[in-house]
C-alpha cells in the first residue's frame, strides 16, 4: 500500500502490493469493458442517426422552462446547485487520490481491491444515471431544437458509461486507458454543464429581466 495512504490513515479498500494480481493475467477485462462501452456508444449513435434520417417532427413542449411555477424553478435551481457541488467534489477527490495519495491514476486503481472497484462502479453508475437523467428530463422543456437536445443528453448520459469501464481498463490494462477517463470527463462537462446552464438561463432570464405579465 502506498506510503502516503498509510500516513494519512486512509481506508481506501486497497490491496497489499504482494497480493496484487498481475495485470497481464487479467488483461482481457480491459478489452471486455471497452467492448461493453462500444455497444452502448453504438446504440447512442444509432438513436441519433434514426432521429435525423427518419426526419422526426420537432416537438415543442406545451410548457417551457420559463413558464414553470416559481416553486418549481426554485426546486430545480437548488437541485442543479447540489449537482454542481457533486461535480466539484468529484474533481477534488480525483485530484487528491491521483496526485496526493498516489502517484497517478493507474497507481490508484492498481492497488484497489476488486470488491472496492465493484462498489465504486455500482455507486457511480447509479449516481450518473440518476443525476443526468433527471437533468435531461428537465432539459427537454427548453426552447432548443430537438436535435441539439439529443446531442447534449447523449453526451451527458454516455459520460458515466465511458468513465466507469475506463477504471477497469486502467486497472487490468494499464495507464494507456487513462485517456478514456479523460474523454469521459470532457463529455460530462460539455453535456451536463451545458444543460444545467441552459436550464438556469431559461428559468430565470424572463423572471429577472423580462417584463411583468
Amino acid at each position: 500500500m502506498p506510503t502516503n495512504a498509510i500516513a494519512q490513515g486512509l481506508d481506501l479498500g486497497l490491496e497489499e502490493a504482494a497480493k496484487v494480481v498481475s495485470t497481464e493475467s487479467l488483461f482481457p477485462y480491459a478489452h471486455l469493458t471497452l467492448i461493453l462501452f462500444s455497444l452502448y456508444f453504438i446504440l447512442g449513435v444509432a438513436l441519433i442517426l434514426f432521429f435525423f434520417f427518419k426526419k422526426k417532427k420537432q416537438w415543442t413542449p406545451s410548457v417551457l422552462l420559463q413558464d414553470f411555477p416559481f416553486n418549481g424553478k426554485a426546486a430545480i435551481t437548488l437541485g442543479l446547485f447540489a449537482y454542481s457541488l457533486v461535480h466539484i467534489l468529484a474533481f477534488l477527490e480525483v485530484y487528491l487520490l491521483t496526485k496526493v495519495s498516489f502517484k497517478s491514476t493507474s497507481d490508484y486503481f492498481f492497488y484497489m481491491k476488486l470488491p472496492k472497484l465493484l462498489a465504486t462502479s455500482h455507486a457511480h453508475f447509479f449516481g450518473h444515471g440518476t443525476m443526468y437523467l433527471i437533468t435531461s428530463l428537465i432539459f427537454i422543456f427548453s426552447k432548443l431544437k430537438e436535435s441539439w437536445k439529443l446531442v447534449f443528453i447523449s453526451l451527458a448520459l454516455s459520460a458515466g458509461l465511458l468513465d466507469v469501464p475506463s477504471w477497469w481498463a486502467i486497472k487490468y490494462g494499464g495507464s494507456q486507458y487513462e485517456l478514456y477517463s479523460g474523454i469521459a470527463g470532457i463529455m460530462s462537462v460539455l453535456g451536463w454543464g451545458f444543460m444545467a446552464i441552459r436550464i438556469i438561463y431559461e428559468l430565470w432570464w424572463n423572471e429577472l429581466f423580462g417584463r411583468e405579465r
